[in-house]
Formats: C-alpha cells, sequence, structure tokens
C-alpha cells in the first residue's frame, strides 16, 4: 500500500431559492491533512464543491454544484490513494458524500473509505450500511484518522489500540469518542 491519502470535500445541492456560495475548506480537514503530511503521509485535499463550482446541474427543485461522480473517481484513478477520507458536515448533504464513496470505489473497491463528520457522527449505523463505506470516524478525527492510516498502510498493530472514535462494519460500537 502506498501512503497517499485524499481527503474530499463533496458537492453540495441547494435549494431552487438558495444562491449558491463557494464555502472555506471545512477546518477540521485542513488539521487532518497537515497532521498526516506531519507524520510523513503524501495528501491531497480534493475539493469537490469548489474546483467544480462552475459546474451545475438540475435536480428537480434543487440544483447540483461541484463534480459529479465521474470527475471525482477521475481524480481519485490520477491519485491513486490508498486511503480516502470524506466529510459528511452537513446531514442534509449526505446524498454527496455517499457519491464521493461510491466514485472512490468505481476506482478500486481496495481502496479504504472513511467518513466522517456531523453526519456519519450522528448516523453511523446508517452511513455503514452503505458497501462504499469502510469506516466512520465518529467526533474529532485527527488522531483516529492518523492512527488508521497507521494500521491499514503501514500495518501497524500498535496503531490498533490507539484508534477512538471508529466504527467499522458489524461492530458500531467497537469504541466511541464521549
Amino acid at each position: 500500500m502506498n501512503n497517499r491519502v485524499l481527503l474530499i470535500n463533496p458537492s453540495m445541492i441547494y435549494l431552487e431559492s438558495m444562491e449558491p456560495i463557494r464555502l472555506p475548506q471545512p477546518v477540521g480537514f485542513c488539521y487532518i491533512c497537515a497532521f498526516l503530511e506531519k507524520n510523513g503521509y503524501d495528501v491531497k485535499l480534493l475539493d469537490a464543491h469548489c474546483e467544480g463550482y462552475e459546474n451545475r446541474h438540475r435536480i428537480g427543485d434543487r440544483t447540483h454544484v461541484g463534480l459529479d461522480e465521474a470527475a471525482i473517481a477521475k481524480e481519485v484513478a490520477i491519485f491513486k490513494p490508498s486511503i480516502v477520507g470524506v466529510s459528511g458536515m452537513f446531514t442534509d448533504q449526505y446524498k454527496n458524500a455517499h457519491m464521493a464513496c461510491r466514485a472512490v470505489k468505481s476506482v478500486s473497491p481496495d481502496i479504504i473509505t472513511i467518513m466522517g463528520g456531523v453526519y456519519p457522527t450522528l448516523m453511523s449505523e446508517y452511513v455503514l450500511e452503505d458497501t462504499n463505506v469502510d469506516y466512520v470516524i465518529k467526533g474529532e478525527a485527527e488522531y483516529t484518522f492518523k492512527y488508521l492510516c497507521d494500521w491499514k498502510i503501514r500495518k501497524d498493530d500498535e496503531a490498533l489500540g490507539k484508534i477512538d472514535g471508529l466504527n467499522e462494519k458489524g461492530n458500531y460500537n467497537r469504541k466511541k469518542t464521549w
């Protein structure tokens, strides 16, 4: 496994009455990126909302803004990560987070997908029903994400014991963040 980690901020859907706006990168994502880089990982941030801001299409009474599934898959194929983290910051944007995970798995089912943020923290059992999501990180993610990368990429079994806030398929409450 290579040491490449891709972090994806998904595209967004706006109600017809809303004007799309460019949002800054989630601070938590930037913390995770810096922490992983400091620990020797090759990290890339893909802001599918901002990078595809001009790409808009209608879905009923809503407007999808950002990179679509094919464009995200193309970015994944180019970077070739071992692990992809997907932000699920807003519960009303859950479809976009799941779409990003589906795009990743369409490139390679061997890429490990992790979802974090408010939505997966509150709805981890539901999120893990998606076959395209391998892990959910509940709560603050900097250390949890790094230890998960250490365990999966560097095969560091000691890191597994340090992982707090991680939920995995079939084991929803293995560890909790309080």
